[in-house]
């Protein structure tokens, strides 16, 4: 698919974890030629965990709701 895409044309691969054997395998598998890798901590102030308990389907929806509302 890569192959198809003007060489002029921007991509950009995004990942949120990558170990350095699948920042290579993007890098080639993407057929990426000569990118910018910028590696940053995965410990941002402005993410947390939050473990709830499972809930029914109908009240999970509520609840998402009500958390994209916040």
């Amino acid at each position: 698919m890569m192959d198809q895409i003007n060489a002029k044309v921007p991509v950009i691969a995004l990942t949120a974890t990558a170990t350095p054997k699948v920042q290579s395998d993007i890098v080639k598998n993407l057929d990426l030629r000569n990118p910018n890798i910028f590696i940053s901590s995965f410990n941002r102030e402005n993410l947390y965990y939050e473990i709830l308990p499972k809930i029914k389907r109908i009240k999970r929806t509520r609840v998402l709701c009500v958390l994209l509302r916040e």
